[in-house]
């Protein structure tokens, strides 16, 4: 959940349940990519460690 609020945010998405969203985050800080090292900065909004970097977030065309 932490994760699909981050992304969303993070491209513009609007979600119409985000703060249900929101309110069901556990305490804890969980890896943005679970695949990668559990590296890199944290953000305490989405209680996620940013383990990727930001370029990759950016929309890509095919």
């Amino acid at each position: 959940t932490k994760r699909i609020v981050y992304l969303a945010d993070q491209l513009g998405i609007n979600l119409p349940a985000r703060e249900e969203l929101v309110a069901s985050f556990t305490s804890g800080y969980s890896p943005l990519d679970p695949t990668r090292p559990d590296t890199g900065s944290t953000d305490s909004t989405y209680r996620l460690r940013i383990n990727v970097e930001p370029a990759m977030l950016e929309p890509t065309e095919f």
